[in-house]
């Protein structure tokens, strides 16, 4: 099957799967608009309090060395995520290789209400080679499975969506859809049946 990294919004095992250039754009504008006033913050009040003259050059290297040092975290944490990215989409090209499109229907199982809004997760049930298969969203990792809540998983809840399978792998994809929500005559409907 023929499908690009690009077209994957999301996998069971992860959530949400952002490309490269948006992921790592984000965490850029997030950590500038945090490090900055917090730099100025300082500043601002180890100057006023005398702590830095900045007529001399001591005073000057002293605003030069910490603001230094914020940058070179910067730089790190974004290599950081840039490679993350780069491995989870090196693991997204390898699980399409024998991917199969299926239809799978998602029901949540659990919820963490911390914050706004509240991240779930969820369990996808669906029929490969005749047999009955039910993934949870989450991974095995040293023998326990940790689940994973995500704000994506909302979006399927409660829908029969299309996913890609890798049965080599064991892994689920969910391509990006567009799900809209059934309609109160369209659940009476059902209900009906």
């Amino acid at each position: 099957m023929a499908v690009k990294h690009s077209t994957i919004e999301s996998t069971l095992e992860r959530g949400k799967y952002f490309s490269g250039c948006i992921y790592a754009s984000f965490w850029i504008v997030f950590y500038l608009a945090i490090l900055i006033p917090i730099l100025a913050l300082i500043f601002t009040i180890v100057y006023a309090f005398g702590g830095i003259d900045i007529k001399y050059p001591d005073g000057v290297l002293q605003l030069t060395i910490p603001s230094g040092i914020a940058i070179i975290i910067a730089a790190l944490w974004f290599r950081f995520l840039i490679l993350k990215t780069i491995r989870y989409r090196q693991n997204i090209e390898l699980w399409l290789g024998d991917a199969v499109l299926l239809y799978a229907h998602v029901k949540e199982i659990d919820r963490k209400l911390q914050g706004r809004p509240s991240t779930i997760c969820i369990e996808a049930s669906f029929r490969y080679n005749k047999k009955k298969i039910a993934k949870q969203s989450g991974c095995w990792h040293k023998g326990l499975f940790k689940k994973k809540y995500d704000l994506v998983f909302r979006k399927y809840a409660g829908h029969q969506v299309k996913i890609l399978y890798s049965p080599a792998y064991d892994q689920v994809l969910f391509p990006k859809q567009n799900l809209i929500s059934p309609t109160s005559s369209e659940i009476k409907i059902r209900e009906d049946k």
